[in-house]
């Protein structure tokens, strides 16, 4: 009695499909290489010295939305944001 779609006996659960195989692989491969590049990177420069954090926001950016304030009191879920496009 065969329970794989693909008829594979024994351990069905450890045989992959060569079709799976070949879209597994390309993402597994770029994974690998990045990790490598990413680890060399690491050992040759040292830890990434990211100060994003370090600068204001732009509060006066056509693109900037403040942020939701927290009301913990509150028991609804809506915002009193207006919604994107109304020229209230």
């Amino acid at each position: 009695m065969q329970n794989s779609p693909f008829g594979i006996e024994g351990h069905g659960l450890f045989t992959l499909h060569p079709a799976i195989m070949l879209v597994l692989i390309p993402f597994v491969v770029m994974f690998v290489w990045a990790s490598i590049k990413e680890y060399q990177r690491w050992r040759r420069f040292g830890p990434s010295m990211n100060k994003r954090s370090a600068y204001d926001i732009d509060e006066t950016a056509p693109s900037y939305e403040p942020p939701v304030a927290d009301d913990s009191d509150s028991d609804s879920n809506e915002t009193t944001r207006p919604e994107r496009g109304s020229h209230e």
